[in-house]
């Protein structure tokens, strides 16, 4: 690993930090963080050795990043009219 990131103290906004990281990502990485995300986050919701308001936070947590996959493939999708979807042209 040639760079690690650390940023202490208020160098930089903490947007401006999680963009600047997110960025030095490639898409391979960036998928594989999601994907460690939501597994860590739904497992942390299902421990019962976790007390209970981790756990709801945790599925919250799962939940808001689902939605906001869910709305980023509703939003790139193409349009269909709901009226006059099945029907042939």
């Amino acid at each position: 690993m040639d760079k690690i990131y650390f940023v202490k103290g208020d160098d930089m906004d903490t947007i401006e930090v999680n963009e600047f990281l997110l960025n030095e990502l490639d898409e391979y990485q960036l998928r594989e963080v999601i994907t460690w995300t939501l597994v860590d986050l739904q497992m942390w919701s299902l421990n019962d050795d976790v007390i209970a308001s981790v756990r709801g936070h945790s599925a919250m947590l799962h939940e808001a990043i689902l939605h906001q996959i869910n709305k980023q493939l509703i939003k790139d999708a193409p349009y269909i009219d709901d009226a006059t979807s099945g029907e042939e042209e």
